[in-house]
């Protein structure tokens, strides 16, 4: 079994597509091959473009100062929450610093660079060969439904399903995180694919 969210949905549908037969379940959440191209959409994408313009800092020194950019830069989180970001987006490197447990060339996916591989990645969700569930934020403004519905549609042999999480956006963790695990427990048991 195979869940990206956000970026790692995207490499979820290459997975699908090349090394399906190895996947049982593939659930891609909250991405698709193209930005969501309404106007909630392009502004949300607009807004990731020049978050930039406040940049994060290379690390942290603990995590109470983590916790605090980012209550700053996200507002619309609770402290829970935050927190549950600084736990989970960052990891001590040699010299005791919190730093992204990302790849830092992640940026570069971001934008314009995400546009140039759109045609590959439509084209990889016709070649998607495992049951595959789409999951998407109510209220995403980064996947639309239009989008969601087109890629179940393009998956072969009737193996692509989208389920949409009640009361979240793009972040379906932290917005609905019962409805998302509900959501892919089902799938990966085998419940509604």
């Amino acid at each position: 079994d195979y869940y990206g969210h956000s970026q790692g949905s995207r490499i979820g549908i290459a997975l699908g597509a090349y090394y399906g037969d190895f996947i049982s379940h593939l659930a891609l959440g909250d991405y698709g091959p193209m930005p969501d191209p309404s106007p909630a959409g392009k502004a949300t994408a607009n807004q990731r473009m020049t978050k930039g313009a406040k940049e994060k800092p290379r690390g942290f020194f603990t995590p109470e100062q983590a916790f605090d950019w980012h209550k700053e830069s996200e507002p619309t989180l609770n402290n829970d929450q935050l927190w549950q970001v600084v736990k989970y987006t960052y990891r001590t490197n040699w010299d005791g610093i919190l730093i992204p447990k990302t790849d830092p060339e992640i940026k570069w996916l971001l934008g314009r660079t995400a546009l140039k591989e759109g045609e590959f990645l439509w084209d990889c969700v016709s070649r998607i060969s495992c049951n595959t569930m789409i999951v998407r934020g109510e209220t995403s403004t980064v996947l639309d439904l239009n989008q969601a519905n087109e890629m179940a549609t393009k998956i072969p042999s009737n193996k692509g399903i989208v389920k949409e999480i009640d009361g979240a956006g793009h972040g379906l963790h932290s917005e609905n995180r019962e409805g998302t695990v509900k959501a892919l427990r089902e799938f990966f048991s085998g419940q509604n694919s």
